[in-house]
């Protein structure tokens, strides 16, 4: 009889947690990770035929939640973003965005609301778009160069796009960052010279 009653307050308590989707089992530190392979996209195919379109793995003690359905995308994505849109931070993230305060980093709230204002006005408007042109008419044709100077060659385009990528946001950020500087510089050189000249 207890049995009874104990298995229904489990069955219809209110409070208990939601069921995890299955998974694969994994080993006891490192959970999953030596059974993904080289190949993830493949992989996580498999793991979708085998325990649908939505499933769990865990990677050391972090639980990861993969999902494989266009229609439980957009209700992850679109219906309940609020509720999935913070991200876990590892130590490496943290120590580089200054605890997380960052626009990719920040938990969703009013900071980081200012932070996308600011991100918004100040890098992706027009003027500073059309200000990196150059910049980045000069990498995409270093790409381009590449790819001819390795005819014959196999050539890797997602790391080849990574690395343009990555040049044109960091030439824009040294661009922005020295553009300020000099600003600075002409201010102070400004002060500087008005003093001599008394």
């Amino acid at each position: 009889m207890s049995t009874m009653w104990s298995t229904k307050m489990e069955l219809f308590n209110p409070s208990r947690t939601p069921p995890l989707p299955p998974g694969p089992r994994g080993l006891p530190i490192v959970g999953y990770l030596p059974f993904l392979g080289n190949n993830l996209l493949h992989k996580f195919g498999d793991l979708a035929d085998r325990y649908g379109p939505i499933y769990k793995f865990y990677i050391g003690n972090q639980l990861c939640v993969v999902i494989n359905s266009p229609s439980l995308v957009k209700e992850v994505a679109r219906d309940q973003d609020l509720i999935f849109a913070n991200r876990d931070s590892n130590i490496a993230t943290l120590a580089a965005t200054y605890d997380g305060n960052d626009i990719a980093f920040s938990p969703l709230n009013s900071q980081w609301r200012a932070l996308r204002k600011i991100f918004v006005r100040e890098v992706l408007s027009n003027n500073s778009i059309q200000a990196s042109y150059d910049l980045r008419k000069d990498e995409v044709r270093k790409a381009i160069r590449d790819v001819h100077n390795n005819i014959g060659k196999p050539i890797h385009f997602g790391e080849l796009s990574f690395r343009t990528e990555l040049n044109v946001i960091m030439n824009c950020g040294v661009a922005l960052l020295m553009r300020k500087r000099a600003k600075e510089w002409e201010k102070s050189s400004g002060k500087w010279s008005s003093r001599l000249w008394i």
